[in-house]
């Protein structure tokens, strides 16, 4: 039980300073910057990194359910919110390379607190940088 806790407070950690770290930008960037205004070199830096991190979590969750194991813990809530962030990004093509990834996310949709969570929740529409 240790184990668990302590690999969910690392997840939980990781999301929060590692995986937003690289989300954030490519998200503004990608999302909500102008085409033309776009800095390319530093979504060329976060596309890299958002490979590194992953085919991290697609290592972690190729032989299980959830990223602790095969239970649902609080660590879900967060790298779960994370690659749901990574699908709102154009259109999801984030995920393409990533069947892992994309599995898992669709394990949490089933789930009724996520469909809660997310009731009403429409697309993102690329604003064209008029946040």
């Amino acid at each position: 039980m240790i184990y668990i806790r302590n690999k969910n407070i690392n997840y939980i950690s990781y999301a929060v300073a590692t995986v937003d770290q690289v989300l954030e930008p490519l998200y503004m960037q990608l999302t909500h910057t102008p085409e033309n205004q776009r800095d390319n070199k530093l979504v060329k830096t976060k596309m890299e990194q958002f490979h590194i991190v992953a085919t991290h979590l697609s290592q972690q969750l190729r032989d299980h359910q959830f990223i602790c194991g095969d239970r649902f813990t609080a660590a879900d809530c967060v790298i779960g919110y994370n690659i749901w962030w990574a699908g709102v990004i154009q259109g999801g093509e984030l995920l393409n390379d990533y069947p892992v990834l994309q599995g898992y996310i669709e394990r949490l949709r089933e789930r009724t607190a996520f469909q809660e969570t997310f009731k009403g929740v429409k697309p993102v529409k690329p604003s064209g940088g008029s946040l």
